[in-house]
């Protein structure tokens, strides 16, 4: 295995420590629709495109920065 899967499924474990202490629940949960489950894997997307929009952002900065020295 490589040192990046290694790291992937340790975070991956973390997350489901974190998600049983705030929700005291895991994915294995079967309250939820499949529609409930979609709504909040959209939910996570939207922020995850406003966490790369502003890695963007701040990214093109650093370049703009560096090009003007």
């Amino acid at each position: 295995m490589s040192k990046l899967l290694d790291e992937v499924i340790n975070d991956l474990k973390h997350r489901e420590l974190k998600g049983v202490e705030t929700y005291n629940t895991t994915m294995d949960r079967t309250d939820l629709t499949q529609q409930e489950w979609l709504q909040h894997l959209y939910e996570e997307l939207l922020d995850a495109s406003l966490y790369t929009k502003k890695l963007i952002k701040t990214f093109d900065k650093l370049k703009f920065n560096l090009q003007e020295e």
